[in-house]
């Protein structure tokens, strides 16, 4: 094999073996380098054959460090709350509201009787782990009385009926007699000869401030509305009425209209201010997470006077 310099300098690089490549290049420099001095010269072979191979053996090989393996945080697993069925909390609730009941069915606006019942609450939700508080606060709606004299041939008899003046009604003292307009809708009103009357109204079909105006426009000077079916109720004027306004029952209207029948009837209508006071008992619970909501519930204890405590909110306070 020959190894002069011009057959050096042609020896494609990619026909070298892989495991020789780098020797070839260390031959391939020193030619190079000695390009102008030994341009004629012949290269002997035996120096060539004297030279030791290429090898990896002896060369020390780096083993690479393993990287730590990442010890993964644990999560931590949520506490299950487990959760009454419906049916368990529907007869625990029926089973409060019935023992409730029976101290405190009658619990009117302002009464005693309400704030018994505000402050038994209070006490059932501080056994249940509330933190609970009482707000005191002056009662919204007037009381108000009314009272019936029936004068017929047979002579003159009281009519005690009870009343429930509707939220934003006028204050004052009211004495006529009563005339019957129906539902005090359009076309049931007389335009005159209201005048110093008390109109008694069946409810529906129109809010109470559009009946209880028209019959003012028509000159009553108190308004009395009694419920379509037997109990009684309560509400509010949409709008300002400018003659005191109240509710009665189904019951009561049905006398009254019996007794219009049998004869004439004087009505007595008060609306006064109320100097009672009502309550609001607050109860709060933490949760578990500190960036959790709030979940609001919300009722009254009140009942309107005469109706019975477990439909005016018996559901709402279970």
């Amino acid at each position: 094999m020959s190894m002069g310099n011009g057959i050096a300098k042609t020896i494609p690089l990619l026909l070298v073996p892989s495991g020789l490549i780098l020797a070839t290049l260390v031959v391939l420099a020193g030619c190079s380098a000695n390009e102008s001095s030994v341009e004629n010269e012949p290269v002997s072979t035996g120096a060539l054959a004297t030279q030791s191979p290429f090898s990896l053996e002896g060369v020390a090989t780096q083993t690479p460090t393993p990287r730590p393996t990442a010890t993964p945080t644990a999560i931590p697993s949520p506490t299950i709350i487990p959760i009454p069925s419906r049916a368990i909390l529907a007869d625990e609730a029926y089973t409060f509201l019935e023992a409730f009941l029976r101290d405190h069915d009658r619990r009117g606006p302002g009464t005693s009787g309400e704030r018994a019942a505000a402050l038994a609450l209070r006490d059932s939700l501080t056994r249940l782990g509330f933190e609970t508080r009482v707000e005191e606060f002056d009662l919204g709606p007037a009381p108000s009385e009314v009272s019936f004299e029936l004068q017929s041939s047979e002579g003159t008899m009281d009519m005690d009926v009870q009343s429930e003046a509707l939220e934003f009604s006028p204050l004052g003292i009211v004495a006529g007699e009563l005339v019957y307009v129906k539902k005090a809708l359009e076309g049931q009103l007389p335009r005159t000869g209201l005048q110093g009357k008390v109109a008694l109204i069946e409810r529906g079909d129109d809010t109470f401030s559009g009946k209880a105006i028209r019959a003012a426009r028509a000159g009553a000077s108190a308004a009395v509305i009694f419920n379509y079916n037997a109990g009684n109720y309560g509400g509010y004027l949409v709008s300002e009425s400018p003659i005191p306004t109240v509710a009665i029952s189904g019951r009561d209207g049905e006398r009254l209209l019996n007794a219009l029948d049998a004869g004439s009837v004087q009505a007595t209508v008060r609306v006064a201010r109320s100097e009672s006071r009502s309550l609001n008992i607050i109860a709060e619970r933490k949760g578990t997470d500190p960036n959790g909501g709030v979940v609001y519930l919300t009722t009254y204890v009140d009942a309107v006077s005469n109706v019975d405590g477990a439909n005016d909110n018996g559901s709402g306070i279970a």
